[in-house]
């Protein structure tokens, strides 16, 4: 049951169709220079400028895919008409046409910070808000007025300004992604070693080098990786 929150003071609607462009945009560029480092890999040039073409992809790829992650998943979780309301007792939010409510008195933790006048897709600015439920909200510039929207959380919950916004489930999405990535690293570190050495007699030393340069990066994610699945483990059956 929501809470009583009074009269209605403003509307804030949240711009989503901006995050849709541009995680569209970057998912184009991550899928195209996919299919070049796909193409690099299997016709392998001489000389350095084949690694240096090689590294470059790898960069733009790993550049693009957490801009595709962050304005995709925050567009589709909010829905297109997300929206965040004002209300005399405090705050709801609108996604996919639910409404959540919540006081004032609900609020645990508020941070508010500016960014950078010339970021753009609303960077410029953010706040997050925990509440005493352990949920969370996150806002930035394309939210409509989204500074007015802080000025009242700081205005009407001075006690939460300046604590932690980071929820419990946040602060475990490392141990949650170890598993998978451990997979993933383990299957690209295997696919590469047996490529390299049904292929050794093909490969040029480019080549081999581009190879080796991927084996280390998987390496070193399995690493990671495998050291927070054990403390996964650990937590969970220990």
């Amino acid at each position: 049951m929501q809470p009583p929150l009074g009269n209605l003071v403003s509307t804030h609607p949240v711009a989503n169709g901006r995050r849709w462009i541009a995680g569209i945009g970057a998912l184009l560029i991550a899928a195209a220079v996919g299919v070049l480092l796909a193409w690099l890999i299997t016709n392998p040039g001489p000389g350095r400028s084949y690694g240096g073409a090689l590294a470059l992809v790898m960069i733009v790829i790993v550049a693009a895919l957490p801009v595709v992650g962050t304005q995709l998943g925050k567009a589709v979780r909010g829905g297109f008409a997300e929206s965040f309301e004002l209300y005399d007792n405090g705050i709801a939010h609108i996604a996919h046409g639910r409404r959540r409510g919540w006081t004032w008195e609900q609020v645990e933790a508020v941070a508010a910070a500016e960014k950078g006048e010339r970021l753009g897709l609303g960077w410029d600015f953010g706040c997050a808000v925990l509440f005493h439920d352990g949920k969370r909200l996150q806002f930035n510039s394309l939210t409509r007025d989204a500074r007015t929207i802080a000025a009242a959380l700081v205005r009407h919950c001075p006690q939460a300004v300046g604590r932690s916004t980071t929820s419990e489930w946040v602060e475990e999405l490392p141990f949650r992604l170890a598993p998978p990535l451990l997979i993933g690293f383990g299957g690209a570190l295997w696919w590469a070693v047996s490529y390299t050495v049904d292929h050794n007699d093909e490969l040029t030393g480019a080549a081999v080098g581009g190879f080796a340069a991927l084996m280390i990066f998987c390496v070193a994610g399995i690493a990671v990786s495998a050291i927070f699945t054990v403390l996964l483990i650990m937590d969970r059956f220990f």
